[in-house]
């Protein structure tokens, strides 16, 4: 308890650290000095802003011995605290005024009689920033009288600034930003409406918010890294600080909105031949998606994405059968999709991207219906160990930091090509695999269902080049569909696609 209210009342009240105290004896003459107060470093007394570094040492000289040393407080965050606004470092009025002067100068020793008192203040001072936010002045006058009679007055004058947090130098691709306090000494932030704090230490009188990380390996034994949720400044979000343990509430920070995914909510439709019958997932004069959809497939009745009929504005990918043989999945991407000869045809994924924040996720609403394998292609190197076996259906998106395009070609020849997210081998051509998010959907879904796919990193700061191809979202009915191996009646729907931030 004792040490409770040696703490709480010197910080509410900034009041005095003895740090020597002595007596002796002295004439009762009129001839002594009076008593005196200085204050080395601001000898005017000014009024001081109160601030985490201070130097606030007073000393009093009194030669005839103190006999009365009274402060009296204006403050009107602090007086509540001590129940008053006057305390008698001579003669206490209660019990609790008696214990803070004792816990201030130490058990058993007396001001009664001192002739010199040192007061360093200047790490108590500093506390009235934990007891208060609001701006205001906080006022100790020093009264002291000697056994002559003569007095000496002092009035420090402490000024709590209002508490002010900037935010600066935001970057939502690293997800950084600097922040500045004035009038505060511990920073700590957290997403509005969230639960846990993150506390934050200043470096050169700044606070630097960033994300932090998990490292953990992928499927393939590769180092991959994830988000922590909650750190870091992201896309979109609204930011709340805290201030020496308190709410600032006129503090909170929106970070600026992230991007877009082009005809994520796949509104847009149109027709990629004249004859409108090869139908494409973009809107008139657009190209950011594409699909296997050709004039071959299309002769056969096969078509492989289309504008959902039921529920317009949804895309619907089907697997199919051409010529009721060569087995091909359902898909729709973000590239181009070229035919070349002898009934292959080639999926050149990923797009030019102007990336302006880093994702945490991809969401995207869905439902589908996944069976058993029962058709393999011919080089597939595993595909008759798998028929009859669960098929996948898969959604991913993929980071790259790519110069050209990476090309899957596949048919009636043999595929090549074949690439995946979790293995950067898989298109080292091209350019770097910065990070990707994938869903593998094993169970039919009936009903549409919106799931976030968490992003995992190969590189936690390398953003993609400015005008590379910088950006894969794929949906295939079938996981090893390139290979021609997969479940011949597998469907899937897709709609609203965006990014979490």
């Amino acid at each position: 308890m004792k040490r409770f209210l040696t703490i709480t009342m010197a910080a509410a009240y900034a009041v005095f650290a003895l740090t020597s105290c002595q007596e002796k004896e002295t004439p009762a003459t009129e001839d002594v000095a009076g008593p005196e107060i200085l204050w080395a470093s601001n000898p005017d007394f000014e009024t001081q802003v109160i601030t985490e570094s201070m130097d606030v040492k007073i000393s009093i000289t009194a030669p005839a011995g103190i006999s009365s040393f009274v402060v009296t407080v204006t403050s009107d965050a602090l007086t509540p605290i001590i129940g008053g606004s006057t305390l008698d470092f001579v003669n206490p009025s209660n019990d609790l005024i008696g214990g803070i002067v004792s816990s201030i100068i130490g058990e058993g020793v007396s001001v009664a009689g001192a002739t010199d008192l040192d007061l360093d203040l200047s790490n108590l001072v500093p506390l009235i920033l934990t007891v208060t936010q609001e701006e205001d002045d906080h006022v100790f006058k020093l009264d002291i009288t000697d056994a002559n009679g003569k007095t000496a007055t002092a009035t420090c004058t402490f000024h709590r600034a209002a508490v002010t947090v900037s935010v600066s130098e935001v970057d939502l691709w690293a997800n950084t930003a600097v922040v500045t306090v004035g009038g505060g000494s511990e920073l700590a932030y957290r997403v509005k409406g969230t639960e846990n704090w993150n506390v934050l230490t200043a470096t050169d009188g700044k606070y630097t918010i960033g994300p932090e990380w998990t490292e953990g390996t992928n499927e393939n034994g590769l180092s991959v890294y994830t988000l922590t949720e909650g750190t870091g400044i992201f896309a979109g979000n609204t930011y709340e600080f805290q201030v020496d343990g308190t709410l600032v509430e006129s503090a909170d920070f929106t970070a600026e909105d992230g991007d877009v995914i082009p005809n994520g909510d796949m509104s847009g439709w149109s027709w990629k031949d004249e004859e409108k019958t090869i139908q494409y997932p973009n809107a008139s004069g657009e190209s950011f998606w594409d699909s296997g959809n050709n004039s071959m497939a299309a002769t056969f009745g096969v078509v492989l994405c289309m504008e959902d009929q039921e529920n317009p504005g949804v895309s619907y990918m089907k697997a199919g059968l051409v010529l009721s043989t060569v087995f091909t999945p359902g898909n729709m991407y973000v590239g181009d999709f070229s035919m070349g000869s002898f009934g292959n045809g080639t999926a050149n994924f990923g797009k030019v991207y102007d990336w302006t924040a880093r994702p945490s996720a991809l969401k995207v609403r869905y439902k589908s219906t996944v069976g058993t394998i029962d058709k393999f292609g011919t080089y597939d190197p595993i595909g008759a160990e798998m028929l009859e076996k669960q098929d996948t259906t898969r959604i991913y998106a993929v980071v790259v930091d790519w110069t050209k395009q990476h090309g899957v070609t596949s048919g009636l020849g043999e595929p090549t090509g074949m690439w995946d997210p979790t293995d950067p081998s898989t298109v080292s051509e091209e350019g770097s695999i910065l990070g990707y998010a994938i869903l593998d959907i094993v169970a039919s879904q009936a009903e549409f269902t919106d799931v976030e796919i968490p992003f995992v990193w190969y590189d936690k700061a390398a953003k993609p080049t400015e005008g590379n191809y910088s950006l894969v979202i794929s949906c295939a009915t079938s996981k090893r569909g390139d290979y021609l191996t997969g479940c011949s009646s597998n469907e899937l729907w897709v709609d609203n696609f965006e990014w979490v931030y």
